[in-house]
């Protein structure tokens, strides 16, 4: 893997990897797709089945053998939290970069974004959301090699700034 982008929900993470991987000519990993395409169903589905513990051990074994492949890696919010997924990214050879965007970009992106499924956003509300991500924030930070502000910048000017920064090597 070269890249992996770590980031809570909405930063823009599947986005950017995506433009990314093309502008790179390269394969793209979205790790929740991966997942579920492993699991054969949704991850909101297979949560409420066979819990978190369960979940995390999927996505743990996911990510590390995602890892070994050549491209972009764009994780789940929730994947840096469990210790196991913090330590294989944490001691990878990877460049990873934390996309961080406020909290009225988020949300802003969130209710735009009529294709995801987001069963947090239900569960917590926008206020809870943002309790989350502000608990996040620190694992976000301690496991990132660099640290994009996304605010104002197009995906393309995200996706120049990770080039810039895969260059510097």
């Amino acid at each position: 893997m070269q890249v992996i982008l770590i980031g809570f929900m909405g930063s823009g993470k599947s986005s950017t990897s995506a433009s990314l991987a093309k502008k790179m000519q390269c394969p793209v990993y979205d790790l929740d797709a991966v997942i579920e395409e492993r699991i054969q169903m949704p991850i909101a589905k297979y949560f409420k089945q066979h819990g978190e513990a369960a979940f995390r051990k999927v996505e743990c074994d996911t990510l590390a053998e995602t890892m070994q492949l050549d491209g972009i890696l764009s994780t789940g919010g929730g994947t840096p939290l469990s210790p196991s997924s913090f330590d294989l990214i944490k001691h990878s050879d990877c460049k990873t970069i934390y996309l961080d965007a406020s909290n009225d970009t988020i949300e802003t992106r969130i209710k735009k974004d009529k294709h995801n499924n987001r069963p947090l956003v239900e569960k917590l509300g926008f206020d809870g959301l943002m309790n989350l991500k502000l608990q996040r924030h620190p694992t976000y930070q301690a496991l990132a090699d660099y640290t994009i502000k996304v605010d104002d910048l197009s995906v393309t000017e995200v996706v120049n700034k990770i080039i810039e920064i895969i260059k510097e090597k």
